[in-house]
């Protein structure tokens, strides 16, 4: 195995890459349960500000989710560098972990869509149809229906 200029990996760049994989992952774990209890309180919440808040955001979600996107993308920038010196497959790791990151969140959607407190809600279906870049087209036939 060959990374940049044709040199052979070193102990650091395999470090750096496993340690830029393993806190991607970490990172949409910490963004999939935040979305979770978010979903858990019906699906949107707010905290702060001047204005009555319907519902408030489970204890630590919204810092859940802006620290997780931040640490993403440091932990996919990490990945990156370090995967395209140990060459291969692995200099295109992190957009697998953008796949990785629709797909749990899109998970979240497509599990309250069937499991929503009174059966079937195909709001959640819709919001997972977003993830899956298929709304415009979704809500296309829907205005055929209507």
């Amino acid at each position: 195995m060959t990374g940049e200029r044709g040199r052979a990996p070193t102990t650091r760049d395999l470090l750096g890459l496993a340690i830029g994989l393993a806190g991607s992952a970490a990172a949409i774990t910490v963004m999939f349960l935040a979305m979770r209890a978010v979903m858990g309180v019906g699906g949107s919440c707010a905290d702060g500000g001047p204005y009555v808040i319907a519902t408030q955001c489970p204890n630590g979600a919204p810092a859940g989710m802006t620290l997780g996107i931040f640490a993403l993308l440091g932990f996919w920038a990490l990945a990156a560098r370090y995967g395209s010196r140990v060459g291969g497959l692995w200099s295109s790791a992190p957009v697998l972990g953008w796949a990785g990151l629709f797909i749990a969140l899109g998970w979240n959607f497509l599990e309250a869509g069937f499991a929503g407190e009174g059966g079937f809600d195909v709001t959640g279906l819709l919001d997972d149809a977003e993830y899956a870049t298929a709304k415009g087209a979704i809500l296309k036939a829907l205005e055929g229906i209507a």
